[in-house]
């Protein structure tokens, strides 16, 4: 009997479970069909936010590479800057640096410097010495009528010792032209000699434009053993005269 009253009882409860399934299969249907309905209507959307979301990345990409190209560029902008900042200024400088040294070489212009005079053997006035030197020995042609030796006067510093050679005499004479005839007459032909005595006649130049030329002096002793003509040409340009033709030359590397 108890088993009779429990399957009984199981197959009351399993009618009652059938029927209740029975009457939610719509209810299930219809939600089937709506979250169906849902999801082709979200798929649409979903693929549309993800089409705007790669579009966006690609936009965010091509704005990360403009930033790197911009970065890029300023750096080298900033280089840039800085590079022509220094060759400015340098120029500058090199610039200001000449206007002194050219303003030292135009006050130089009417100046020679005299070689190989004795201590002592001017007397009381080294400019008269020097006119009667050159009015007697050298004789330049070319001397205006009113070539006069304005100053003359040794260079500073103490008295030679015996034996050792004497310091040089800055001249200054009137006008350029004179200085130019006495200097070609100096070069082109004889030094004045007095009492046995060969005094030469140079330029006078800056101490800057000395060093340029002197560092050419290893040249042009090559020059000449290879008899090659050549002449210094003002401040520290060196021209030679070989092959039919002109050469030019500033420094002893490119010569």
């Amino acid at each position: 009997m108890d088993n009779y009253a429990i399957a009984k009882e199981t197959s009351s409860s399993l009618g009652q479970d059938s029927a209740t399934l029975s009457a939610s299969e719509p209810l299930l249907g219809a939600i089937m069909a709506a979250i169906s309905d849902f999801k082709s209507t979200l798929k649409p959307k979903l693929d549309t936010v993800t089409a705007d979301i790669s579009l966006l990345c690609a936009d965010l990409q091509k704005m990360v590479d403009k930033m790197s190209t911009m970065e890029s560029d300023i750096q080298t902008l900033r280089s840039t800057s800085k590079s022509l900042e220094v060759r400015t200024l340098t120029a500058q400088h090199e610039t200001m640096a000449a206007r002194p040294e050219d303003q030292e070489g135009r006050s130089r212009r009417n100046c020679s410097r005299v070689v190989g005079v004795p201590e002592g053997a001017e007397g009381a006035s080294v400019d008269l010495f020097l006119e009667d030197i050159i009015l007697k020995t050298l004789c330049p042609k070319r001397l205006s009528n009113f070539f006069m030796v304005e100053r003359a006067h040794r260079t500073l510093g103490l008295s030679p010792r015996p034996g050792a050679p004497p310091r040089t005499i800055i001249a200054r004479t009137f006008n350029h032209r004179d200085r130019e005839a006495i200097l070609q007459a100096a070069h082109t032909h004889c030094y004045p000699h007095n009492k046995n005595l060969i005094i030469r006649i140079f330029s006078d130049y800056s101490i800057q434009v000395q060093k340029q030329r002197r560092s050419l002096d290893e040249v042009k002793k090559v020059l000449h053993i290879k008899e090659l003509k050549y002449m210094m040409l003002f401040p520290a340009r060196l021209q030679v005269l070989a092959e039919g033709k002109s050469w030019y030359f500033t420094s002893p590397a490119d010569a």
